[in-house]
């Protein structure tokens, strides 16, 4: 989740190839808070002189595919496809591509409302909030598809995914050059550490429109009066399409105020130090996210 901070930092660190620059770089993305949470889960981070080794380019592409590949244990080779799954990225998505122009591009949207419920259900997050910025969110990423060529891009919905998920992931197979296998309908090991896909390493077939019994049907026509445009947009159904109305900058800041808090319950909760929280709040409000 870091990756826009390193890029609008990119030109301040200078030539990355020059050892002490490129410990600069290194301290700075140790601090952000996916390195944060690895650091609290007691696992080694990678050295800047080990990272610096391993780079073959000083480019943003030669800096970032050792890190994934150090994180994931991908072998070295040119065969193997290395992703990164970072949600937040859809509102960056011109900056990236700029970046790593040979990137391609997998978008996986979810009804809305589905996310939002899960996301108050773990962290308690406000619904309201949640959609207002996805939908914000997606039309920062129309813009940006603009730009991108469509060879470079693909979307799939998350529900097609559940329902169909041998010839939605030959879509994803056929889009990256790849030969699709059966055992990928199945995990090396759970992606999840929260909600009802905790601990699952298949397919959840039912893990779609749990809004329609667990959210309310004022919450339910709240939601749509925000983002009904957006949802109607992917094919989600909705009870009225109209104009949607964005949340009082406000309403929206308060709704922040309590997400914080929220998140400190949470983190509380998972017995992180207060140290951990404090470098997590601050790593998350440096790389916008």
């Amino acid at each position: 989740m870091f990756l826009p901070y390193l890029l609008d930092n990119w030109e301040r660190y200078g030539d990355l190839s020059k050892i002490d620059n490129f410990r600069v770089m290194h301290r700075e993305i140790m601090n952000t808070f996916y390195f944060a949470v690895r650091a609290n889960q007691g696992i080694e981070l990678i050295q800047a002189e080990q990272w610096h080794a391993s780079c073959i380019a000083f480019d943003p592409t030669g800096i970032l595919l050792p890190l994934i590949r150090h994180e994931t244990g991908a072998p070295q080779s040119d065969d193997v496809w290395l992703g990164d799954k970072s949600p937040n990225y859809t509102t960056h998505l011109r900056q990236i591509k700029n970046a790593l122009p040979e990137a391609k591009i997998i978008h996986i949207v979810r009804d809305v409302r589905d996310a939002a419920l899960s996301a108050r259900k773990i962290w308690h997050k406000n619904i309201f909030r949640f959609v207002q910025r996805w939908a914000d969110g997606m039309r920062v990423l129309w813009a940006d598809l603009e730009l991108v060529e469509s060879k470079d891009y693909l979307e799939l919905r998350y529900e097609d995914l559940l329902n169909d998920p041998i010839s939605t992931l030959k879509r994803i197979t056929n889009f990256l050059g790849l030969d699709f296998h059966e055992d990928m309908v199945l995990l090396n090991k759970p992606a999840e550490n929260f909600g009802d896909a905790k601990a699952a390493v298949g397919i959840l077939s039912g893990n779609t429109q749990k809004y329609m019994t667990q959210l309310t049907a004022v919450e339910q026509e709240k939601i749509e009066s925000i983002c009904s445009e957006v949802l109607s947009h992917y094919g989600y159904a909705v009870n009225n399409v109209g104009d949607d109305k964005s949340l009082s900058r406000f309403r929206m800041a308060w709704y922040m105020v309590i997400d914080i808090f929220h998140r400190l319950i949470f983190d509380l909760r998972l017995g992180r130090g207060v140290g951990f929280i404090a470098k997590g709040m601050l790593s998350r409000a440096r790389t916008r996210l």
